[in-house]
């Protein structure tokens, strides 16, 4: 891994764990020095995230964690509810059982998790691991991207709106889904999932 991806990978995870919190300033120096690099691979690794839409880079080669709006948080769920379910048929044509023991795992990881970030960095490896299963790379990547854009706004839910009972249900019921080859359900569980996110997140900003 070079440098950039490095720095960027670290970055993106702690924008997306909320450690980096939306609006946060991202100073180059003190950045150029925790990473042990100078400022040119760092600034790859922002262009990278700017790209990806987690950071926003302003006049004076300042760079800020984006802080989305209401109406763009909207947005991103509502791309996420429009492309999700279209995995769902080949998911379900394509899980072993192994594959399911592992998301069962993953499950399991994500609902013994004491600490918060424990439990966004296992939410989001399950949904990471459910996209792979579709073996379909172009629709993987955006799926993932789309996730880490959304999970700074979706920790709130899970943190302080209530959300996490009812999103680990959700991923049992995915995965029996899934064990009882029924993509019509699994797809509508992924719109459920996103639904719920989102209008608790969206009544949440508008207090």
């Amino acid at each position: 891994m070079t440098a950039p991806e490095r720095i960027t990978s670290a970055l993106r995870r702690a924008i997306r764990q909320g450690e980096l919190a939306p609006g946060s300033l991202l100073p180059q120096d003190e950045l150029a020095r925790r990473f042990e690099v100078s400022r040119n691979p760092l600034r790859e690794a922002l262009a990278v995230l700017a790209g990806e839409g987690l950071v926003e880079l302003r006049p004076g080669r300042r760079a800020v964690v984006r802080r989305l709006t209401p109406a763009e948080v909207a947005e991103l769920y509502d791309l996420r509810i429009a492309i999700e379910p279209t995995l769902a048929v080949p998911v379900v044509d394509a899980a072993s059982p192994r594959a399911l023991a592992s998301l069962r795992e993953l499950a399991a990881v994500t609902q013994a998790a004491e600490d918060h970030n424990d439990w966004l960095e296992a939410n989001y490896e399950f949904h990471q691991a459910l996209y792979a299963l579709a073996e379909r790379p172009r629709t993987q990547a955006l799926c993932v991207q789309l996730l880490g854009a959304s999970q700074p706004y979706s920790a709130l839910n899970i943190g302080t709106l209530g959300g996490r009972a009812k999103a680990e249900a959700e991923h049992r019921q995915m995965i029996e889904a899934i064990d009882q080859r029924d993509p019509a359900r699994l797809a509508e569980l992924f719109c459920q999932h996103l639904r719920n996110a989102r209008d608790a997140l969206l009544a949440s900003m508008a207090e």
